[in-house]
């Protein structure tokens, strides 16, 4: 149990207790996806493109990580385009729902966390189940739903506990966040940009009227 309290603790699901930040050596934060990551190491990722609307792609991760013989983690993130409206759509009650049916199988005993950010909104599940140690696996899920995408993710503490392993899936999991907006600058040279575009095509389009 008392695995399972810190991680709840450090996530702010139960009175908040401040982790050590993780090194971020890579940043899960694909194109088109709202949402941002921290992971220690580079993790395995893939992309899955809609043939019928090559930009509407699905992107997802998957880092591993084993400590000697009887520890190990795994989190999966994936982040999708969202449905119409889906943001308006799904509730508290509702991502609480679909995490406690993600967690079947994979935690006997859990708590739920949901914070509605305006823009996003997040929920979270944080559960455990008895090991083969005198100890528990701990398994996690959040869903984040954003205007234009949906992350989703697993993770799975199994085995041993271990202050470094403990910390560093905490760590991970509290490093999700909204991604970083498009610089307000970068924003008004690019429709500048656009605009000075627009008027050399009409001037050319009056030249060859001439």
């Amino acid at each position: 149990m008392k695995r399972l309290k810190f991680a709840l603790l450090s996530l702010g699901i139960l009175p908040a207790l401040h982790s050590a930040a993780i090194a971020a050596d890579y940043t899960f934060a694909p194109n088109g996806c709202e949402f941002a990551m921290n992971f220690p190491e580079q993790p395995t990722s893939a992309e899955r493109c809609d043939p019928a609307a090559p930009t509407q792609c699905t992107h997802s991760s998957v880092f591993v990580k084993v400590y000697g013989m009887d520890s190990s983690m795994r989190i999966t993130a994936t982040c999708s385009p969202a449905e119409d409206d889906m943001l308006k759509r799904y509730s508290g009650d509702v991502m609480r729902f679909t995490l406690e049916s993600m967690a079947k199988g994979n935690a006997k005993t859990y708590e739920t966390g949901f914070n509605d950010l305006g823009t996003a909104k997040q929920a979270i599940l944080l559960g455990s189940t008895p090991n083969d140690h005198d100890g528990e696996d701990v398994y996690m899920a959040q869903l984040w739903i954003g205007e234009k995408s949906v992350l989703t993710v697993e993770g799975v503490l199994t085995g041993v506990q271990t202050p470094d392993s403990d910390s560093i899936f905490t760590g991970i999991m509290k490093s999700i966040k909204r991604a970083a907006a498009e610089a307000p600058a970068a924003k008004a040279d690019e429709e500048s940009e656009k605009k000075d575009k627009k008027e050399d095509e009409t001037k050319t389009d009056e030249t060859a009227e001439e």
